[in-house]
């Protein structure tokens, strides 16, 4: 996850709690924020949804460029 400024010893312990949780998900999980940039994906998303080998979307990326590096 990446924040834009930078985070509090309490804020990367959240931080840190919320990925595992997510990561603990059987089901597959990506964030988008209202701009439709790349927030967070867990391991089990990538596993279902992305081809083998890519390493998945980059923090900041935008959903339709993301959707073009998959589909094409």
């Amino acid at each position: 996850m990446e924040l834009k400024s930078t985070p509090s010893a309490a804020q990367r312990e959240a931080i840190s709690y919320l990925e595992d949780a997510v990561n603990a998900l059987v089901e597959g999980f990506i964030l988008w924020d209202s701009d439709l940039k790349f927030v967070f994906c867990n391991e089990r998303y990538k596993e279902l949804a992305l081809p083998p080998g890519h390493p998945g979307p980059r923090p900041g990326q935008g959903a339709e460029e993301f959707g073009h590096e998959i589909f094409e």
